[in-house]
């Protein structure tokens, strides 16, 4: 007889076709690299399995990174009545009560602090508040998004005066090397934001104790759903804490691979609709 270990590692190394019945009441997916493939994009296979868990009632949560406004879009594209989890779990978000049920700041000093700090830096930097993204910094590092039309926004010269006053989180995006240096020099200052990369090129600063784990589980309580009867699947590094609070966790094949060794199922890349792979599996939980 397997132990439990031995029956994890066989669970993980079996294909993405072969993966029984995943019982559950409730699915939590990452954004980027997860529900959307490399371009960004929601493939028909994966509309079509989100369709098909309405179909079975299962409910379908976003869990990411991302503030509301640049996260909106893909809610209402898919036809989400669900909460949303944003800013890293630090933002619980009733779209369609547009009310928040959970928020968590970064300490207003900190947040300042960090925002001057950021000038010698060869970073773009982004905030939002529920209708706009905030941006400012690096010429050259924002060029990739200053004409993104996927979401409003607004080029700052001053994002300390121009932006949000209270910041659930502030965004950082540039070369890994710049970013390891930023945290590197800046992170002892400051004691109240956690710094966490949600990849290679992307560091979130976020309140100290926020992650997606701790946001899933306010969710699941607020569902009165049981975390054991919760399905995530996810593949930054910023999904560790989530992919282990829940009953069943499955990292994507482009996750990294301390992601994939966290999960108890590894399955295709975004662009081989591994997620909608997972979907596909789960079947309502009763009871």
């Amino acid at each position: 007889m397997l132990s439990m270990e031995q029956e994890k590692v066989k669970k993980r190394q079996s294909p993405a076709s072969d993966m029984p019945p995943l019982y559950c009441r409730l699915i939590v997916s990452y954004l980027d690299g997860t529900l959307l493939n490399s371009a960004y994009s929601l493939t028909s296979a994966t509309r079509e399995a989100v369709e098909a868990l309405k179909v079975r009632g299962l409910p379908l949560v976003i869990a990411t990174g991302r503030e509301w406004p640049a996260a909106r879009m893909y809610y209402q594209d898919l036809g989400l009545e669900t909460p949303y989890i944003g800013a890293n779990g630090g933002f619980i978000y009733l779209p369609g009560e547009n009310r928040a049920i959970h928020q968590e700041f970064l300490p207003v000093e900190d947040s300042k602090y960090l925002i001057d700090a950021l000038l010698p830096y060869r970073l773009a930097v982004f905030c939002c508040d529920l209708n706009k993204v905030y941006m400012a910094g690096d010429e050259g590092q924002l060029q990739a998004f200053i004409h993104d039309r996927r979401f409003e926004s607004v080029l700052c010269n001053d994002l300390s005066r121009e932006g949000p006053q209270q910041l659930q989180k502030i965004t950082l995006r540039g070369p890994e090397e710049e970013l390891k240096r930023f945290r590197h020099e800046r992170s002892s200052e400051v004691s109240g934001v956690e710094m966490v990369f949600s990849g290679d090129t992307c560091l979130e600063l976020i309140p100290q104790g926020v992650n997606k784990g701790k946001g899933v589980r306010i969710t699941a309580d607020y569902m009165k759903i049981s975390l054991d009867d919760v399905v995530a699947v996810g593949d930054a590094m910023n999904d560790l804490p989530m992919l282990t609070e829940v009953g069943t966790g499955a990292a994507m094949g482009n996750a990294a691979e301390e992601v994939k060794e966290a999960a108890l199922y590894v399955v295709p890349t975004s662009d081989e609709d591994g997620a909608a792979k997972v979907f596909n599996a789960c079947v309502p939980q009763k009871g």
